[in-house]
């Protein structure tokens, strides 16, 4: 009987085989577990951990747009289109914003506080999840007790129309910084009067009795200028030098930032053709300490391009004494004036009469190429140009930045500084 031979250890080998195929097959269903409860999405994109910091600019509108159809009820408005755009924003030019909708979205939102807002900023932007956002807003105010709305937007990455923004505000109720008004010191009548003592290093001087006045005047005897009731009001003296001509300046806003320091915005229209001088202009204010400081800040910006056709229609050509080159920043009305300024001989506007189709203007002691006008210009405005007669202006008035020939051609009324003529304008834009 033929015996048949086995492999020594050959059921070992066998019963290790098995246990090998159990370890791995346990191995392999663990591995399939694990990728089972991955999040990742298909094409091993991983999905983004909330909340996410989003990136923002605040963004501001200019002077010729303002904010319009807004509920101030605390909420967010999505605007991903230039349609949406024009639905919240009334322009006064016809000019709308423009924004690359395809990459940005603007985020607008709006309240209202029952004291007035002193400042407004966005501090945060984060993303909840896919289609949720959070948008922190604080708000300062300056303990005026007068209903306010304000608005602030935000200019973001694309964020979807279905998407759901919730607003958090912060209302603080803070003295600073507070808003001072001002008026502009019109420094004469008559020839005679000049700045001096000054070291035009941009900076801004309290000036609070008459001594400390005169020490920065030369004035002819016979001049007459304007006082200054230093009993109830200071005189900021503002000043500086710029390396190009001075085409205009503008005070823009005073603010009071702490108990005793003030900061004051200022902007300065150069004109290369004009000679470079230093330049000086007042504000009175109301009664300030000796004690508080001032921080000047101070932007440049070349004058604005020549943008209205010449044509001389003005009969008082004809007559004309002599011409000058006036530039300047004066307040713009359609129709009417604000009662306080129609007897004020130093007012400085323009003016458009729908009605009867027609412009003028009152200028006071603006800039003559390099020197400033000593008495008052009143008359028409021989060109007025047909895109500013759609401007939609506010009661309030806007500011805007003039340049053009003034005709004079005499006669005075009850007030010795009045000189009658004709302006022809050769720009004219809104600030």
């Amino acid at each position: 009987m033929k015996q048949i031979k086995t492999k020594p250890f050959s059921a070992t080998r066998s019963v290790v085989q098995r246990g090998t195929v159990a370890i791995l097959c346990t191995f392999l269903f663990g591995l399939f577990l694990i990728s089972g409860c991955k999040k990742d999405k298909p094409n091993g994109i991983k999905e983004p951990e909330y909340p996410i910091d989003i990136q923002f600019t605040e963004y501001t509108l200019s002077n010729t747009c303002q904010w319009t159809n807004l509920a101030y009820n605390n909420t967010v408005i999505i605007i991903n289109n230039d349609e949406e755009l024009q639905q919240y924003i009334t322009s006064i030019d016809g000019i709308y914003p423009e924004i690359d909708f395809s990459e940005h979205t603007l985020l607008v939102t709006s309240g209202k506080t029952d004291f007035k807002v002193a400042k407004k900023t966005i501090s945060k932007l984060q993303q909840l999840s896919e289609s949720e956002y959070e948008l922190d807003v604080e708000i300062f105010m300056d303990g005026t007790e007068a209903s306010y709305q304000w608005a602030v937007s935000t200019l973001t990455e694309k964020v979807k129309e279905e998407s759901k923004v919730k607003l958090n505000i912060t209302c603080d109720k803070s003295d600073y910084p507070v808003e001072i008004p001002f008026t502009e010191y019109i420094t004469m009548i008559w020839y005679g009067f000049n700045w001096i003592n000054l070291d035009y290093d941009e900076k801004v001087i309290l000036i609070n009795s008459e001594e400390q006045f005169d020490y920065y005047i030369n004035v002819h005897p016979s001049c007459t200028y304007t006082k200054v009731d230093f009993s109830k009001n200071s005189l900021l003296l503002v000043s500086g030098f710029t390396d190009d001509g001075i085409a205009a300046y503008i005070a823009k806003k005073l603010q009071k930032i702490s108990a005793n320091e003030y900061e004051l915005d200022a902007e300065i229209i150069v004109n290369t053709s004009i000679e470079p001088k230093g330049w000086v202009f007042g504000l009175i204010v109301d009664k300030l300490s000796a004690e508080n400081t001032f921080k000047l800040n101070v932007s440049y910006r070349e004058e604005p391009d020549e943008n209205v056709p010449y044509q001389e229609v003005c009969d008082e050509h004809l007559i004309c004494i002599r011409t000058f080159e006036l530039i300047g920043v004066l307040d713009f009305y359609t129709d009417s004036i604000p009662e306080q300024l129609k007897n004020n001989i130093f007012a400085k506007y323009m003016i458009y009469d729908r009605k009867n189709d027609k412009g003028s203007v009152q200028i006071y002691d603006d800039m003559v190429t390099n020197v400033p006008v000593m008495f008052l210009c009143n008359g028409n405005i021989c060109n007025f140009p047909d895109f500013a007669k759609e401007w939609r202006i506010p009661s309030e008035g806007i500011k805007i930045y003039y340049k053009g020939t003034f005709y004079y051609r005499g006669g005075y009324d009850s007030s010795p500084v009045k000189k009658f003529g004709s302006l022809v304008l050769e720009t004219l834009v809104i600030e």
